[in-house]
């Protein structure tokens, strides 16, 4: 699917989904650089949490961590304030 595809789809708006490529959290994964159809749902996973007030770093932080938790597919996460 394109990029706008996957954003009428998850929810994004091109700017976050831009911003989310850039942090390497959501990209093109087939040849043409096009998105499988599957990440439209972690688009809108994306989505919500920035919707929530979610950063990008923050975002990121809790990708790449919640492997280490009992349940990594708990959703919603809890956000950790400092």
């Amino acid at each position: 699917m394109s990029a706008d595809e996957l954003c009428q789809q998850s929810g994004l708006d091109p700017g976050n989904l831009s911003k989310l490529r850039e942090a390497r959290l959501l990209l093109p994964d087939t040849k043409n650089g096009r998105y499988r159809p599957k990440l439209a749902g972690w688009g809108k996973k994306m989505a919500f949490l920035l919707q929530e007030g979610w950063g990008i770093d923050e975002i990121k932080a809790w990708s790449k961590e919640r492997w280490k938790t009992e349940n990594p597919k708990d959703w919603p996460p809890v956000k950790i304030v400092s």
